[in-house]
């Protein structure tokens, strides 16, 4: 119980917080907790909010550009889940990501290196990404796909040490 409510806490907190500011007549924010933010109307300078997609390159040492994509946000949300930045190293050097498959109980072991979705509630957007990091990202296209609620970007490598992306079709 624990570890689903990690995986999607930080959405639930948003959504309450994001809910009181609305309650109180705010009618600009941003809300941001983790790797998951909400936001509402326009910044401080009265432009819509953008927000970094940050390059798992980056955080590897790999690349030196922090940012692979700058998303435009408008009330909604977007919630990353990444396997590039929480891991330990096993017995022989391999990285092993903090995200677990629940049917083996072990680290997740593919080429996923993150996802965002974009979605009006930021719970849905948690739980999403971390549902997908899970499922690889050959399968975590079809129900991002599917869904007419949410959008989104996958990063993976490519198995020759290089970034690819792909992204639904709103995102």
């Amino acid at each position: 119980m624990k570890s689903l409510l990690r995986a999607i806490g930080e959405g639930y907190y948003i959504n309450k917080i994001a809910d009181f500011l609305n309650d109180k007549g705010v009618e600009n924010y941003k809300v941001e907790l983790g790797g998951e933010v909400k936001t509402r109307g326009y910044n401080g300078t009265g432009k819509l909010w953008k927000i970094g997609i940050e390059n798992p390159y980056f955080s590897m040492g790999k690349e030196k550009d922090r940012f692979i994509h700058i998303i435009t946000l408008k009330n909604t949300a977007i919630s990353t889940s990444g396997s590039y930045r929480k891991f330990y190293l096993d017995s022989s050097g391999k990285r092993r990501p903090h995200i677990i498959n629940p049917e083996t109980g072990s680290p997740v072991d593919h080429s996923l290196l993150s996802v965002s979705i974009k979605c009006k509630n930021a719970e849905k957007a948690d739980a999403m990404a971390t549902a997908c990091m899970v499922l690889g990202q050959k399968t975590a296209m079809e129900p991002i796909a599917e869904d007419r609620e949410v959008e989104g970007l996958l990063i993976y490598d490519d198995n020759y040490n290089s970034l690819r992306l792909w992204k639904s079709e709103g995102f």
